[in-house]
């Protein structure tokens, strides 16, 4: 009994330690990944969303906790180490790709989503924070856009990066969970029934 409850134990912090490094590996290309993008121009990073794909492939990754924390912190490091985002833009950004991680961490791997299903409902839950934003916290912070014309812009100057998203992410997710590089399953086994 004592030797099971150790392996769990050991088990456990593994799988924490891994999460973590996985989490500052993202947090890494979350702030390398935009910077070569902003190498073809300024606006290629507002058509690419660069930083949305660490992120979301964080939530596939690793628990929500951890994918929760790579998305609030990613933008506000990157706006303090490169002035982008720029704020204020870089506070609205943290909580949308808070909700982004979070939400591709809980559908994928708690409610065992689908891959695929899993990106969009991350996606859709990163829109309704952005949505959320636009209404309340946006005009506090001096950011004057109707809600309207922010969600159609979104979509249609960002289609290229939503794009990348529902391709590369579950592409590389995939292959990580084939090659088994992460030397432990991403998804908890399905409990069994009896």
């Amino acid at each position: 009994m004592a030797e099971s409850c150790a392996a769990t134990t050991r088990a456990q912090a593994l799988t924490s330690a891994r999460e973590l490094s996985i989490g500052g590996l993202m947090i890494a290309l979350g702030l390398l990944v935009p910077w070569l993008f902003h190498f073809a121009g300024p606006q290629v990073a507002t058509v690419f969303l660069p930083m949305f794909l660490p992120v979301l492939m964080c939530g596939l990754l690793t628990r929500p906790a951890v994918a929760a924390t790579v998305g609030l912190v990613t933008p506000l490091l990157s706006s303090a180490l490169s002035g982008m985002p720029p704020s204020p833009l870089c506070f609205l950004m943290a909580f949308e790709l808070c909700a982004l991680g979070a939400a591709a961490s809980f559908a994928y791997r708690r409610a065992r989503l689908p891959l695929l299903l899993a990106v969009v409902v991350a996606m859709l839950a990163a829109r309704a924070i952005v949505a959320v934003e636009i209404v309340t916290i946006a005009p506090l912070l001096g950011v004057k856009q109707h809600l309207w014309a922010y969600v159609v812009l979104q979509y249609l100057g960002s289609w290229p990066g939503l794009v990348l998203q529902l391709t590369v992410v579950p592409g590389a997710v995939r292959a990580i969970e084939k090659l088994g590089v992460l030397a432990s399953p991403v998804r908890a086994p399905a409990e069994r029934q009896p």
